[in-house]
Order: C-alpha cells, then structure tokens, then sequence
C-alpha cells in the first residue's frame, strides 16, 4: 500500500522505489524526486494507517486508538515529561485522558520525525498538552534546533481515535485524503 501510494505521488511504478532503513530504522527512499528528498512515515492502530509525505522535511506521524482501560495516568506520571503531567493534571478531569492521547501522539510524531523512535526518550522534550489550542513543541533536548523549526499538528482521522504530525518546518500546507 506504502508503495503504491508513494509511486502513485511521484508518478513512478511501485516497484521501482527502493526503501531504505536508517541507522535507527526509519525507512527512507533511496531515490530522489525532481532534486527533493521524499520524506515519509506511517503509523497504525486498530486498523487505521496513516501516512503522511512531505518534500525536504523530514516528518513523523502517529495515531493511537483511545482504548478506556488503558492506565494512561501511570503511564504519564512515568513517562511523560515532569511539567506534561503536571498540565494534564492540572486540567478538568473530563479532558485528561483527551489531553493525556493528545500528548502522546505529538511526542511519538516528533520522536518519528527524528528518525529514533521512543528509545530517544519520552521525557526528554515538553509538548504542549491542551487539546484546545494549537499544538507546540515547548522545549527539546535531543537537538539543537531551534523550537520554532518543528510544528506540531493534531489530526482528526476518526472516532475514537487521535493523531498528529510532526513535521521539520514552520510552514506547510497539510491536505488529508481518506482512502
């Protein structure tokens, strides 16, 4: 599906594209299109894919299935962010776990986009949290670029599900097709 949709955009057969692993397993294309670099990622859930392409920036993109069993309070006390989990805290209890999924996908797009996945660290960068405000990346450890390098965006792909892109840019145009 990966290839064909990614031949389909750059108008070359599916098979002819050469996927590649980084050295920390993100996979890339070897070829280039028209002189850009193609970026891509993919994540999945419960039966949604998402994919998200970009030219020249790299990206990373995660969707997660709102499931109400999950301990989602012990899992931000101990992974997120001391200063995430004092926010989500800190809001009315009928958003936190809203703004606890809404976190997690921001961080796992961005941890993607960086092309090392959760093993860089949950706890090593701060994203804004509110589901109501437009997402941000607040503070980062893992890399010197500036903040406002990266933005942030919440993606809508269904009920009963949350998402976000993460995309090495301040300005982009986001399109979203449903397949």
């Amino acid at each position: 599906m990966l290839r064909r949709l990614l031949g389909a955009l750059l108008d070359q057969p599916p098979q002819s594209l050469e996927l590649l692993r980084g050295s920390k397993g993100k996979p890339s294309l070897a070829q280039h299109w028209q002189g850009h670099q193609v970026e891509f990622n993919l994540s999945h859930a419960c039966g949604l894919l998402l994919i998200a392409v970009a030219l020249d920036s790299p990206l990373g993109i995660d969707v997660e299935k709102i499931r109400p069993d999950r301990p989602w309070q012990r899992i931000a006390r101990r992974f997120f962010h001391p200063a995430e989990y004092a926010a989500i805290q800190a809001l009315p209890s009928s958003v936190q776990k809203r703004a606890f999924y809404a976190c997690w996908c921001r961080k796992e797009a961005y941890l993607k986009a960086l092309g090392g996945g959760i093993a860089l660290g949950l706890g090593n960068f701060q994203v804004s949290v509110e589901t109501d405000r437009p997402a941000r990346l607040l503070e980062s450890q893992l890399e010197s670029a500036t903040l406002n390098h990266w933005t942030l965006s919440d993606l809508a792909p269904g009920a009963g599900y949350q998402a976000a892109l993460a995309i090495a840019t301040p300005q982009h145009q986001l399109r979203q097709w449903r397949l």
